[in-house]
């Protein structure tokens, strides 16, 4: 590079930053009244997706934390997600932009805990998003790899995507798909061919660097290199060795580099066929570290530029090959600016430990984009420099949100890290010396304020503050079972007498299948004694014990006034109270019907009250230490976690998946945030934490947003409306259920959730308005299909209805607790009119629909049970 070129490309840098500057210091984008706390950093960005109809415009997706935005070429993101229908989740693998119309885009959501995934599909820039399609993909290790998903570069209607199940195709940008190729794969990237569309590529890699791969899992997936002639009309194996991903010269399009198992670069010339080294100056040795994912000769990134390829190691190392030459250049890095990134201090050390991806703007070839932990950067000089630019990208897993005593500080815990504090309301965060791993539980002894106990998750430990949170300490935690396993210490609970008694809620299945259940300490966490005769042995749905283990879930253990611990199983529904003189715990509330059926459970700090949290039964309380449970009748909606401020009697919140709740007179009147489906990872688990008039909501996936609350003339918070108790109408969203061997389809969405093996299927974000269509195509099967049971009152009179078509005789009836048939009769084709009146015989009903062993379908919309 010549002196002139050097100046031009200096000067073209120092503009760079200051515009970038100058974007940086814009107020920051707010969620329907709710802003992003400046908390940047967390999960694994996976790529960047640049739109060729809008140069300024690009989206980012991230394994496990949502889709983002930008409109400055990726100076400044937003969040997309909290548009997400209900119940997709937010592990994304892929996203395909029309390079037609940047505000269309289809993004593929894996859901590894529920089977399948999903297809979304945006026409609005991600205001909006609706379901397309499933497709069953993950997002273990190999997500950071390459792109599932893909456009005809000739048409780009044409879409197709690779899953674990085979190939989906469609042919109008994504309104509906269609399986063009079943077979079990392990997709990793998968690429038309930009001279001859009807040729794509998919790799399917072993990816055994660190664990070779089971016998099983070799069994489950066909392993190899597949290449298409015929638009995925038919599939070849070119070879049994596979990359992990690859790239088409732009310079040449017939040639092919592409990534081996992370550590080695090979170039075919004969569109995949074959495949020679092209490795050549690339690091190829090992050096010594702690993470056994990073390393210098570890390469987990590949892009192509116009005459050029540029490959990324794990360890910050860039590499160039340039058109023409057979010999890898490394790039020296010469600095990284942190920008306002939250890990400015370790930037130096943390910048490119896991490089997910190269992506090269086509209008300025030393303009990249690279993909991290964390991490989007840009360089505008060729790799030299680079900046970190994550503004608004808050891909952090909250655990907790608290206010430490005698102030108005939020404290914040977060997955795999130590804790944070603000004390600005929320709007900027710095380390804060706490002691340890990351804290889901933190209680405050009524006796003493300054005494503070934190635990789990999966920390599996107890700390102390005995100075209101200046400094903490481990105790010695003697007799707690010794198993250091995650998720194995829970809720902490602390008399309200005396600051040095702390009961701790253990998991049964991470204590040897014995040691779970409550302990008491008497010193302040030094010496623990088991205490949990009585309790129920409730060790086998699904490997669960008594108390969750998982890391997001409310409190299961609290004390009442008089001293008497209470807990509660957020997997079994139950609800047991000590009993001093028998020495064991009793069972005084439980509903096995509703698994996970509870959030929280609280002691109010003020009253003389217990509090629980009962998801869709509401609020219910306690006034008699324990022993008996009303449900709170103001209360108008779905109850999650709750959070109580500690300078004001009567103030707490209470989180839903729509919005928050906020009391300010113990529950008397309510007043409702609607998050308006804007506000990303709001959930019944994402707990809302009161600071004087400032909130702040800590979410499992998006970070913290707050929001300072002002006031209207009479007094009542701006933004909130007031809510009351509304009569409930049950619609089409109640069905959860399906079991039998059959096929469910539900529109408008175009979800469609199968079993051919009789086993129970939970169904996620059925619309209001949808209907629901059943077929069974064997008549030695039976398909049936419910809602889960339905919160009632006794005795009230109901009406059921809804319209009905098929060509079967449907079967009808309520579990109320009996089963009782409403409904016995042939179908048509045409829609029938459904009416019944219906008085429940207990506070729960549920209403299932039958087609037993016959071969038809049948459908049902407009479903509503409404109390008269």
């Amino acid at each position: 590079m010549t002196r002139i070129q050097r100046t031009s490309a200096a000067v073209l840098l120092v503009l760079h930053l200051i515009l970038f500057a100058t974007a940086a210091e814009e107020p920051p984008f707010t969620y329907n009244g709710w802003t992003s706390g400046n908390f940047w950093g967390g999960g694994y960005v996976q790529n960047v997706v640049l739109c060729p109809s809008k140069p300024d415009r690009c989206y980012a997706y991230i394994d496990m934390a949502g889709v983002y935005r930008s409109d400055d070429k990726g100076n400044t993101w937003r969040m997309l997600h909290g548009a997400f229908p209900n119940g997709v989740g937010y592990q994304i693998r892929g996203l395909s932009v029309d390079p037609r119309n940047a505000d269309h885009f289809i993004t593929v959501v894996s859901c590894r805990q529920f089977g399948k995934g999903f297809l979304l599909a945006s026409c609005d820039g991600g205001k909006t998003f609706r379901i397309v399609g499933r497709i069953h993909t993950d997002n273990g290790m190999r997500r950071t790899t390459g792109f599932i998903i893909d456009r005809n570069p000739q048409n780009p209607d044409e879409i197709m995507v690779g899953g674990n199940d085979g190939v989906m195709k469609s042919s109008d940008n994504g309104k509906t798909w269609n399986s063009i190729w079943t077979h079990s794969l392990n997709p990793t990237d998968l690429r038309y061919d930009r001279t001859n569309p009807s040729r794509i590529w998919l790799c399917s890699p072993l990816l055994a660097r660190w664990k070779a791969p089971s016998a099983l899992w070799k069994q489950k997936f066909d392993v190899g290199f597949f290449r298409t002639e015929d638009g995925g009309k038919t599939w070849v194996k070119l070879s049994s060795e596979s990359p992990s991903e690859l790239v088409q010269s732009c310079s040449n399009p017939g040639e092919l580099y592409a990534l081996f198992n992370y550590e080695t670069v090979k170039r075919s010339t004969d569109n995949g066929k074959t495949w020679t080294d092209y490795s050549r100056g690339l690091n190829k040795e090992t050096v010594k570290y702690h993470d056994k994912y990073c390393n210098k000769n570890i390469y987990t990134a590949l892009g192509a530029g116009k005459d050029f390829l540029v490959v990324a190691s794990t360890l910050k190392d860039f590499y160039r090959l340039d058109h023409g030459s057979d010999e890898w250049k490394r790039i020296d890095i010469r600095k990284v600016d942190p920008r306002d990134y939250l890990g400015a201090h370790i930037i130096d050390d943390h910048a490119f430990k896991a490089t997910g991806s190269i992506t090269i703007d086509p209008y300025d070839q030393n303009h990249w984009y690279a993909t991290d932990f964390y991490n989007v950067l840009q360089t505008f000089d060729a790799g030299e420099n680079w900046i970190c630019t994550s503004t608004g990208m808050s891909q952090v897993v909250m655990k907790s949100a608290f206010v430490l005593p005698g102030t108005r500080n939020f404290l914040v815990t977060l997955m795999d890290h130590s804790w944070y504090l603000s004390k600005d309301g929320g709007e900027t965060f710095t380390p804060y010396p706490g002691f340890g791993y990351e804290r889901n539980f933190f209680q405050v002894a009524p006796s003493d304020p300054g005494t503070i106990y934190a635990s789990g998750p999966r920390a599996s430990t107890v700390s102390v503050s005995h100075d209101g949170g200046k400094t903490w300490k481990v105790p010695r935690q003697q007799g707690l079972p010794n198993r250091q396993r995650y998720y194995v210490r829970g809720s902490i609970a602390v008399d309200p007498a005396d600051a040095k008694t702390v009961y701790l809620a253990v998991s049964n299945e991470f204590a040897d299948g014995e040691g779970g259940g409550v302990y008491v300490s008497r010193d302040a966490g030094e010496n623990w004694t088991r205490m949990s005769e009585g309790l129920p042995d409730l060790t086998y749905h699904k490997g669960k014990g008594f108390f969750e283990n998982t890391n997001v879930c409310g409190y299961e253990l609290a004390v009442s006034k008089a001293g008497t611990p209470v807990c509660m199983s957020i997997v079994y529904n139950h609800v047991c109270r000590w009993n001093k003189e028998k020495g064991r715990w009793e069972t005084v509330r439980s509903d096995k019907a509703q698994p996970w059926g509870l959030a929280d459970l609280q002691a109010d700090p003020f009253f003389n009250r217990l509090w629980l949290a009962a998801r869709k039964t509401g609020l219910l309380f306690s006034d008699d230490d324990g022993r008996t449970w009303e449900k709170l009748e103001t209360f108008p909606g779905i109850a999650g976690r709750l959070y109580f401020d500690r300078e004001k009697a009567g103030r707490f919140t209470v989180s839903a998946n729509e919005g928050v709740y906020f009391t300010e007179d113990g529950g008397k009147n309510w007043w409702f945030y609607d998050f308006d489906r804007t506000v990303p990872g709001r959930s019944i688990n994402a707990v809302v934490a009161v600071a004087g008039e400032d909130l702040l909501l800590a979410t499992q996936e998006s970070g913290v947003f707050y929001h300072h609350i002002r006031r209207n003339p009479d007094g009542s918070p701006k933004g909130f409306i007031r809510k009351k108790v509304e009569k409930e109408i049950h619609r089409t969203s109640a069905f959860s259920t399906l079991f039998g061997w059959g096929t469910l389809r539900v529109s408008p969405g175009g979800a469609m959730f199968e079993t051919t093996d009789g086993k129970h299927r939970f169904l996620f974000s059925i619309p209001g308005d949808g209907i629901l269509r059943v077929e069974c195509s064997n008549a030695e099967r039976y398909v049936t299909i419910g809602t889960a049971p339905l919160s009632v009152k006794k005795g009230k009179k109901y009406r059921l209805e809804f319209q009905v078509r098929g060509d079967v005789k449907l079967i009808g009836y309520f579990n109320d607790p009996e089963r009782r048939n409403f409904l016995n009769s042939p179908l048509n084709a045409e829609w029938r009119n459904f009416s019944l009146e219906v008085v429940p015989r207990s506070d729960r009903l549920s209403v299932a629909l039958v087609n037993w062993r016959q071969k038809g379908w049948f459908e049902i919309r407009n479903f509503k049970l409404s109390e008269e």
